[in-house]
């Protein structure tokens, strides 16, 4: 509330204007000179005093934004620096990105993004995805919650309206699982020559599908195939050893294809997972089973099992896994059977009847000097 006073000068007389107090914008106080009158300085203060809380007002609230308006200018940034390590986000994401938001509008109708509420969302969920499996539902309901977080940031919101959105269990159904030894050979044995080299690729060096697509001639560094972080999924690079039996193959199949072009020559969409459907089920595999699906990304499970097992120690193991943590080599990736543990338990046995300590251990000799007594260790020399 603003004060109205007068000063005095020097002798103590009181002025002939007055003066009053207000609180500013920013929160601080400050005193400026009125009228000649009490009154009109009165009038003079609270119409100041009005202006400084307008202009507070508009300060705490955030810039007004229709809902579309906002979902563009995120988009936007997405393309432009909105990935990894302020890359750009792969076509791809973007066009999911952008499915999924266009989705949200058109279902919640929301004005502004003020008007996305948790209720709606879960409401939505309930009526729409109800026959999805929650990590489908949790990676559509992300791109929503991705829009309402980059708008807290920038002021476009005050609270992020999904801030209390609970996904539950969010595994896979039926994720992806190594293939045990038995199942490679078989796959290997009834795939043609152009399949079984994808195939084998994969399997020896963890390549994903999207980069093993993104192969190209000049990526064979002699013994090695390498990738630069911009196709790459970890936005890492990746220099991974081919074995031998494979290079030939390599060899002849970059000198066939033009620079630039594709060494594998997988083909996108569901082209790829059609045909290694037909060489599962061909090779006589289970597509589904308790402990997974058999996928193109089982490959890449199948590499990380037979590393493990004769990887020498743990640093060669992650880099050729290409994980940034092992936690989730060992939890997600590597995996082991009833016979594999067998067998350490037995190699553990035999090393362990092999060279099987005494029971009771020797009797510490005291140590003893030429012309002196016995002493113990710990003592001073004598």
């Amino acid at each position: 509330m603003a004060s109205v006073f007068r000063k005095k000068d020097r002798k103590g007389r009181l002025r002939e204007h007055w003066n009053y107090a207000i609180f500013l914008a920013d929160g601080s106080r400050k005193s400026f000179m009125g009228a000649a009158t009490k009154r009109e300085t009165k009038r003079i203060a609270d119409a100041h005093e009005a202006d400084e809380r307008k202009k507070a007002k508009q300060q705490q609230q955030p810039t007004t934004k229709s809902a579309a308006e906002a979902a563009e200018a995120y988009l936007a940034h997405g393309r432009l620096k909105g990935g990894k390590g302020g890359r750009p986000w792969s076509a791809y994401h973007a066009g999911k990105q952008k499915r999924n938001l266009a989705w949200w509008l058109e279902t919640l109708k929301p004005e502004t993004l003020e008007d996305i509420s948790l209720l709606a969302v879960e409401e939505a969920v309930t009526k729409h995805w109800s026959h999805l499996a929650p990590k489908t539902v949790k990676n559509r309901v992300s791109s929503l919650r991705a829009l309402c977080d980059w708008a807290v940031k920038r002021e476009l919101l005050q609270r992020d309206p999904l801030a209390a959105w609970d996904a539950g269990d969010c595994e896979p159904v039926c994720p992806p699982r190594p293939l045990n030894l038995d199942e490679a050979h078989r796959l290997l044995g009834v795939a043609s020559p152009v399949q079984r080299l994808q195939y084998e690729v994969a399997m020896w060096t963890g390549f994903r599908l999207s980069e093993l697509r993104a192969l190209r001639p000049e990526d064979l560094d002699g013994r090695f195939l390498c990738l630069d972080k911009e196709r790459t999924k970890a936005k890492r690079d990746a220099r991974l050893p081919v074995p031998e039996h494979l290079l030939e193959q390599l060899q002849k199949r970059a000198h066939a294809t033009p620079a630039g072009g594709r060494l594998l020559r997988i083909p996108k969409g569901g082209a790829s997972w059609l045909q290694l459907r037909k060489d599962i089920l061909a090779a006589g595999i289970e597509p589904y089973t308790e402990k997974g699906s058999a996928s193109w990304h089982s490959l890449r499970k199948t590499q990380a099992t037979l590393m493990g097992q004769h990887a020498s120690d743990p640093k060669t193991f992650r880099e050729l896994v290409r994980h940034k943590h092992l936690d989730l080599t060992f939890d997600r990736y590597a995996a082991t059977d009833d016979a594999r543990k067998a067998e350490v338990v037995a190699a553990a046995v035999a090393s362990f009847n092999g060279k099987c300590a005494p029971s009771v251990p020797p009797k510490e000799k005291t140590p003893q000097l030429a012309g002196c007594g016995a002493w113990r260790i710990g003592d001073s020399n004598p």
